[in-house]
């Protein structure tokens, strides 16, 4: 493996310097190596090259990647076909269609053959993520996100026939699709008019990204089904202290962690780790001062009183319409990679259009004031715990 690491350096240079010859010996390692190396080789460029399109493949790429999709190992098989996404090649992108379309073969490598083909932007494919976002299963989510790649003018209808059926989290995936793009944010007025759309299924971050299109309409709609989103300090403060009243260090002793890690994994585990448990969007909260009352209130109820660096809320324009809401996780002279609440999305820097920081938090705001007291007490209690509890 030391061996392969000047190797594998050297593909970060070929992308910024583009330096063709670079991948051409990266192509020579291929032809010889061993299968665990060209693993890690396939690896390197596939990790260094993510997010690109139309990059010049290697001289005699096509032989290579006949030999490579030969190989009795199978992430070796799926690491070639997304190269050759990368590269451009029809015969890559045909092979993970029919890979993605496979009943038989498995769900970790049909969602992976998903991410390529998105990430590539096959034209071809948007038929068949709406067939998958048809039927229910593993891969509904990941055809669910991917189809914002693609300004398909029927995106709304095709989300909103099986929305009833949809999980919470499919659903999440739905309305920050949705939200992606203007012309389908608009189609969004008409189902929260007509009661399609429950109103208590946009978030605030849903919500906020609907906002970053600065339509009239669309915000007159936000409005008058969500009411008005911002709230000055003050009344923070003074909802903290109402809150405060009530919420007392004996009263919180007397809550159940179990059901408060329920609670938790609705609301909170969808950006935060605690334990064992959660998403890794926003600041790990196991070493955090979970036991102090006052500073949970004021992070939950103000989250915007003071943002690091890190979790600053941006939005990024693409140059096709598409409105990517979240936090900047990577970015280079070639790519940026946002950290959506749904999935993590890495996109030619020549794809953007305008990119805003906002002075705000990924954090929504609401989380526990509409929450009975009860509720509230049980989250903090679980909040409060040294150790890990049982889910119910």
């Amino acid at each position: 493996m030391k061996r392969l690491l000047p190797f594998l350096a050297l593909v970060g240079v070929a992308i910024a310097q583009e330096k063709p010859a670079v991948l051409d010996l990266l192509a020579q390692q291929l032809t010889k190596a061993e299968p665990a190396a060209q693993k890690n080789i396939l690896r390197g460029m596939n990790a260094a090259l993510k997010g690109r399109r139309g990059v010049s493949a290697p001289t005699n790429w096509d032989a290579l990647a006949k030999q490579l999709s030969a190989s009795p190992d199978q992430e070796i098989r799926d690491l070639t076909q997304s190269l050759g996404t990368i590269f451009g090649s029809k015969d890559a992108f045909a092979a993970l269609r029919k890979t993605a379309a496979d009943p038989t073969a498995e769900t970790a490598t049909r969602l992976s053959a998903i991410e390529a083909l998105v990430g590539g932007k096959d034209d071809q494919f948007p038929p068949q993520l709406k067939q998958l976002i048809a039927s229910a299963g593993p891969l509904r989510g990941a055809a669910i996100r991917g189809l914002a790649a693609y300004n398909e003018n029927d995106t709304i209808e095709t989300l909103m026939a099986v929305y009833e059926k949809l999980t919470p989290e499919e659903r999440r995936d739905a309305l920050n699709t949705i939200a992606s793009r203007l012309n389908w944010a608009r189609a969004l007025i008409y189902q929260l008019d007509s009661g399609r759309l429950p109103k208590s299924d946009l978030s605030v971050t849903v919500a906020r990204q609907l906002r970053s299109f600065k339509n009239a309409d669309l915000d007159a709609a936000l409005e008058r089904h969500l009411g008005k989103i911002n709230e000055s300090s003050a009344d923070k403060q003074a909802d903290i202290a109402k809150i405060k009243a009530w919420l007392t260090p004996d009263y919180v002793k007397s809550g159940d962690p179990k059901k408060g890690r329920v609670l938790f994994s609705q609301t909170c585990a969808l950006c935060h780790k605690l334990f064992d448990a959660g998403a890794e969007i926003g600041p790990e909260l196991t070493g955090a001062n979970r036991t102090d009352i006052d500073y949970l209130l004021q992070n939950i109820i103000d989250p915007n009183a003071l943002i690091g660096a890190d979790y600053q809320f941006n939005t990024i324009e693409l140059k096709d319409g598409r409105i990517l809401a979240g936090l900047v996780r990577g970015e280079n002279a070639t790519t940026l990679t946002v950290r959506t609440m749904t999935e993590t999305v890495t996109v030619p820097t020549g794809d953007v259009k305008t990119r805003t920081v906002n002075p705000i938090s990924m954090m929504p705001e609401g989380l526990i004031t509409s929450q009975p007291r009860e509720a509230v007490r049980d989250l903090f209690r679980y909040l409060g715990s040294s150790q890990q509890v049982a889910s119910p």
